[in-house]
Order: structure tokens, then sequence, then C-alpha cells
């Protein structure tokens, strides 16, 4: 068993390489340039060649790749292009706060799921049993951003039941506004 769990954590590292690689690819190859971004549209020439300079931007991707990857082996995930902050502090102050609303979503999931699914298999063909999954093909087939955004113009702005932003209790985490990940922190920073 040890044999088995060793391996698939060793196939483990070409998978998180192949895929930050992807998604690596894909930031720089999306439109706008972090140069812009941070001295402005009305940047010199000069002034955005020497930022891309500093950043490394001009250097060939897979250059810039290995430098991040190195990095971050190292600890170091560069420092944020549009806050200019460090972006570990950032993600290790988000982390709490993702677990948390993992560990709500799930509970939820679990105290509606279970009774739902059970309602349904014992009165199976009945009205609950095609009630319930026709709620789970909606709930399922709607966007969550979409949806999220609705309940918080709802629950927050309309009806006022819930507080539309902050952090403290549980009421603040019903319908938490949509918020960068920590994951998506990483690949915003400069190597």
């Amino acid at each position: 068993m040890l044999k088995y769990v060793l391996k698939r954590l060793l196939l483990l590292i070409p998978v998180v390489l192949g895929i930050t690689f992807i998604i690596f690819v894909v930031l720089n190859l999306a439109p706008g340039d972090p140069a812009v971004q941070i001295l402005g549209a009305d940047a010199t020439a000069e002034a955005l060649a020497a930022k891309r300079a500093e950043l490394g931007l001009d250097q060939p991707i897979v250059i810039q790749y290995i430098r991040y990857i190195a990095g971050v082996l190292q600890g170091d995930f560069g420092t944020s292009w549009l806050s200019g902050y460090e972006v570990l502090p950032e993600f290790l102050h988000r982390i709490p706060y993702t677990i948390l609303l993992g560990s709500l979503s799930m509970f939820v999931s679990v105290i509606i799921g279970i009774p739902l699914g059970i309602i349904a298999a014992i009165r199976q063909y009945h009205f609950v049993d095609y009630a319930s999954l026709a709620l789970a093909l909606v709930l399922f087939s709607l966007p969550s951003f979409w949806l999220a955004m609705m309940c918080q113009i709802l629950f927050c702005l309309t009806l006022g039941w819930l507080p539309a932003s902050g952090v403290g209790s549980l009421s603040h985490s019903l319908l938490r506004p949509c918020s960068p990940s920590p994951a998506s922190a990483l690949f915003s920073s400069t190597p």
C-alpha cells in the first residue's frame, strides 16, 4: 500500500507541473500587458520596455516559467502586479476563509443531499423522486458564479437579510462575495 501511495504522489509532480505550465502559457497569451497595467496607458515606450525587462517578460516563456517554478520552490511567490503586495501572505490570509467556505458548503450538501437521496430512493417514481431530480438538475446546470450573484442581489441588496460583504458571523459566510481564490493569486505575480 505504501508503494502505491508513493507511486501516486510521484505521478502527481508531472501533473502539477503540466497544469501550472498550461495555465502559465494561457495567462501569457491573454490580452493585456502587465507593464501597461502597472505603469498606465500613457507610459513611454522606454519605460514599458524597462518594466518588461525588470519583470522578466522579455525572456522566452519557458525561461519565465522555469524562473517562476524556481521561485515557488524557494517559497517566493513574487509580488502582485496590481496591488504591489507579496503574494504568499495574501495567499495564506485567504486560506482559512477558503477552508471555512468549503467546509460549510460540504456540510450543507450532505445535510440536504443525503436525506433527499434516501427519500427519493424510498419513494422511487413518485413526486418526491421527480422533484428532487429536477431540483438537482436545475441547480447543477446553473453556473455557480451567476447563481451566487443573483442570490447576493436578492438576499443582500433587495431583501437586506444578509450582509453584502465582510467577515465574522455565519451570516457573512452564507453569501460571501466572490473574491479571487488563493490559487489565482499565485499566477498574478512576478517571478
